[in-house]
């Protein structure tokens, strides 16, 4: 990330990442009220209510200038509910202010087009105070956010789009380089978070078993 570049772009491929994310929210519906089906039963049940899975329409796209400075600055995640509103992992502490405590400078905000111009009119902090997150991804109402060494669940409980829940879901992530720690977090279809890590790698306990990913071991 060059913090000398003028003007950071946020661009939003219109239908298709609304599609998305309303389709992830769809899964995760028919998936919590049958979970005994694997994804191919669930999927038939979606197609049956008439969702198009795994089709896409690439010629409906078209990429416009959805947000820039100072609305956001920095942005290292990224994610669009199924609102159509775009949250925002963004940092200025990376990648060299890591902090002892984990607290710093940085946000998670939602952008939001209000009016239908397809442009970003409202911000909203949705947390701050953060040191370097790197990654960020729906779930249970609230976003993931890889914030090493922990990942942190937070939530908005009374509607203001402010986390007033902040939960640790698990710690162990190497802080030797802020350039190789987790990121890009996913909401699979199969109902898994998934993710990449470098080779700042993890150590720690997930539901109580011990893991280890290089340059750990257990």
């Amino acid at each position: 990330m060059d913090n000398s570049i003028s003007s950071t772009y946020a661009y939003r491929a219109k239908e298709a990442d609304v599609w998305e994310a309303k389709l992830k929210g769809a899964l995760r519906r028919k998936s919590n009220e049958h979970p005994e089906l694997g994804y191919a039963k669930i999927t038939r049940l979606l197609k049956q209510e008439g969702w198009q899975v795994g089709a896409r329409n690439v010629q409906r796209l078209r990429r416009e200038l959805f947000a820039s400075e100072p609305d956001v600055i920095n942005p290292i995640g990224l994610a669009w509910d199924e609102r159509g509103r775009l949250w925002v992992a963004e940092t200025v502490d990376y990648p060299n202010e890591m902090t002892p405590n984990r607290v710093g400078n940085d946000k998670i905000k939602i952008l939001e087009d209000t009016d239908g111009d397809g442009k970003c009119d409202k911000v909203t902090v949705f947390a701050e105070g953060l040191n370097i997150p790197t990654s960020l991804t729906f779930s249970r109402g609230g976003v993931i956010v890889a914030h090493v060494p922990d990942f942190l669940f937070l939530k908005d409980t009374d509607g203001d789009d402010k986390a007033d829940v902040r939960e640790v879901l698990t710690t162990g992530w190497g802080t030797s380089d802020t350039h190789a720690g987790p990121s890009n977090l996913r909401y699979g279809f199969d109902n898994w978070i998934w993710g990449t890590v470098g080779y700042s790698g993890f150590r720690g306990e997930v539901g109580g078993i011990a893991l280890a990913f290089k340059p750990y071991s257990l």
